[in-house]
């Protein structure tokens, strides 16, 4: 039974996501997602040379981890200004500072797993500390490894890990 609602779970997210594809105006700076409705392009704080060709799950697994560690999420120590920061949605500050020091420490550098979704997308999960049983944050991508973002919703574990057939 619990088996039967992750596949239904899957589907509606599936059909969400070709939703938003299908319905959202993109331009170069925005993006559709499946997470948010429309979200800003990122700045590109981490320097990543794909030549715009598509990424591989390890290729993606690498440059999510070092996007968040360059953001700060881990127990490495950054010094980022206003400009090199990239703001989760909601997440709203004059005091970089500030915003570092809460998401310190928060993220296991090391990511869980990766799963594509959305046909071009990646979400990459990351053990959040203290961690939580089967709870990830999620950062997405496209599948050139730009647009990157870190969602506000916390994502199962095993959705990230389940092999797609």
């Amino acid at each position: 039974m619990t088996r039967y609602y992750m596949y239904v779970s899957c589907l509606v997210l599936c059909a969400s996501c070709l939703f938003y594809s299908c319905t959202n105006n993109t331009s170069d700076n925005k993006v559709s997602d499946a997470f948010d409705d429309t979200i800003e392009a990122p700045k590109d704080n981490v320097e990543v040379v794909t030549d715009g060709k598509t990424l591989t799950k390890e290729q993606v697994i690498k440059v999510a981890e070092a996007w968040v560690a360059s953001q700060g999420y881990t127990e490495q120590e950054v010094d980022l200004t206003k400009q090199q920061l990239t703001f989760e949605k909601g997440e709203y500050a004059s005091d970089t500072a500030k915003i570092l020091k809460t998401r310190h420490n928060s993220l296991n550098g090391n990511a869980l797993g990766a799963r594509k979704y959305n046909l071009n997308r990646w979400a990459v999960g990351f053990v959040p500390i203290p961690k939580e049983n089967n709870i990830v944050r999620a950062l997405t991508m496209d599948s050139i490894g730009a647009n990157i973002t870190m969602q506000t919703v916390d994502v199962r574990a095993d959705w990230i890990l389940e092999q797609i057939k």
